[in-house]
């Protein structure tokens, strides 16, 4: 299945970092996301669109101040699933 709109650019939802306060429904950058990374290759999760991106995304989820240890993080989330029930 493929989400790919033809003809969009995503640019508003690219550039939501530029914004004082990250969007409270971060469905839009989600989709944005999925299309970009369906519809190029691999390289693309290393532009700057992908982490502007991440970065709102992330800023939706921790706050728009937020700090991560990626290590921090890892070993978090690891603890956090380690005994998930799904």
């Amino acid at each position: 299945m493929t989400t790919s709109l033809k003809n969009v650019t995503f640019k508003d939802e690219i550039l939501l970092f530029l914004r004082d306060k990250p969007p409270s429904k971060p469905v839009a950058i989600l989709h944005a996301f999925v299309d970009k990374a369906a519809t190029n290759d691999e390289r693309w999760f290393q532009s700057d669109e992908a982490k502007a991106l991440v970065h709102t995304l992330n800023a939706t989820i921790h706050g728009p101040n937020y700090r991560l240890n990626g290590k921090l993080e890892q070993q978090r989330l690891e603890k956090a699933f380690k005994d998930y029930s799904w």
